[in-house]
């Protein structure tokens, strides 16, 4: 829930994102206990909840700037009322305010370059996705007058930063074709990895397990899919491995996440009869730390074209649930790299649904080996995906911001 200020000061650091997902809750609530006391503007309802620390106020946004997936409409009209919610907070508040900025919604780091300019105040961008080369990798959208513009404006606002944080190596590559980063006060653009919550998501026999109970998938192998189900994740080869595999009762493909494909999966189970299918929507998040650990196998997509675009979240709750990976993907990104480094599951190629049955079904048939790619997920993100990564955005923001100091 919200809760009020009781200090005078201005806050030290104002945090934009109008949904936040578990690992920026985390990293919010990190920041502002080294600078006390900060604030968000985010979305506080029944799926999405944030338990605020002491340092950290939770203002809850009007419904009208909530974020509206529900169709490209719904998106733009949610993405401009958060735009404008926030703008007019913030200049309401302090100068001397640090502004942490996502790039979801896009344009929303307008609102830093224009308080830089006007009275100083400085901001970072963290770049969760790439935008257009996304969409434009993905189809959406064509390489046009729309698309040049949106990277100008990009460019203007990653310029103007006194940091840009990114999460992934091949993120930064394709990010220094973008812009200049050595015009920002760091010099630099920082790599920070994501990470999955290792406290509350963590391996759990199945018999603990309420989520698996309440489903009843006690006596199945559960390969599962979280999350978004977007135009940039390739579900056909999940639906034809669903396909190769439905004579296999307890093999259970649950599924469950929004986004603009997910009724292409609606109708195959039904046109195809799968029902080794289970699909649910969002899951509350008091349900979401059991739902993960219920996984013998989880699946991971990013469709050709947006490579280097994105690292998507669930991928480290994965790992921190101690879940073999399945990764349909090129080689040549993120999630493909570490799953093979870490020798935590398989990549396979994007299309191939025949690949991805048979390697489902190896770790159905092959204990050892699945409960050794299991082990290998849980110690990466122990050692090198956890919330310990904070601490690099800490010590990177001290460089930047001496007045963010105690």
């Amino acid at each position: 829930m919200a809760r009020r200020c009781l200090i005078n000061k201005p806050y030290k650091i104002l945090f934009l994102n109008p949904r936040a997902p578990q690992v920026f809750q985390d990293l919010a609530c990190d920041l502002a206990s080294h600078w006390p006391p900060s604030l968000i503007w985010t979305e506080v309802s029944g799926v999405i909840q944030f338990q605020a620390s002491e340092n950290l106020v939770v203002k809850s946004i009007p419904r009208w700037a909530c974020y509206n997936r529900r169709n490209y409409l719904t998106r733009a009209f949610s993405f401009i009322g958060y735009f404008v919610y926030t703008f007019v907070k913030v200049l309401l508040g302090s100068s001397k305010s640090l502004l942490f900025i996502v790039t979801t919604p896009p344009f929303l780091g307008l609102i830093g370059c224009l308080f830089k300019k006007i009275r100083k105040q400085k901001y970072v961008m963290l770049v969760y996705d790439i935008q257009p080369d996304a969409l434009i990798g993905a189809g959406i959208m064509k390489m046009g007058p729309a698309a040049s513009l949106w990277r100008k404006i990009n460019r203007v606002i990653l310029n103007n930063a006194d940091a840009v944080f990114t999460i992934g190596e091949y993120m930064a590559e394709k990010l220094e074709k973008n812009f200049n980063a050595s015009k920002t006060s760091l010099g630099h653009i920082a790599v920070i990895h994501n990470w999955g919550d290792t406290e509350s998501i963590k391996p759990l026999p199945r018999e603990e397990n309420p989520f698996v109970r309440d489903y009843k998938l006690e006596d199945s192998f559960i390969v599962l899919y979280s999350g978004n189900i977007g135009a940039t994740h390739d579900t056909e080869t999940l639906i034809g491995a669903a396909q190769k595999l439905k004579s296999i009762q307890d093999i259970k493909f649950v599924i469950f996440g929004e986004g603009a494909k997910k009724q292409t999966i609606v109708d195959a189970k039904e046109k195809y009869g799968l029902d080794n299918v289970i699909i649910m929507s969002y899951l509350p998040q008091s349900q979401i730390h059991y739902s993960f650990p219920s996984a013998d196998v989880s699946i991971v997509t990013i469709s050709a074209g947006v490579e280097g675009c994105l690292v998507p979240c669930k991928f480290y709750s994965y790992l921190a649930a101690g879940s073999a990976v399945l990764a349909i993907c090129n080689p040549e990104c993120e999630v493909a790299e570490i799953v093979a480094q870490e020798k935590c599951g398989k990549v396979i190629a994007l299309g191939d649904d025949a690949a991805l049955a048979a390697s489902i079904l190896h770790y159905y048939k092959n204990k050892d080996d699945l409960d050794r790619a299991r082990v290998n997920s849980r110690n990466a993100a122990m050692q090198k995906y956890s919330r310990k990564n904070t601490q690099l955005y800490i010590d990177k923001i001290e460089k930047i911001y001496p007045g963010c100091d105690k």
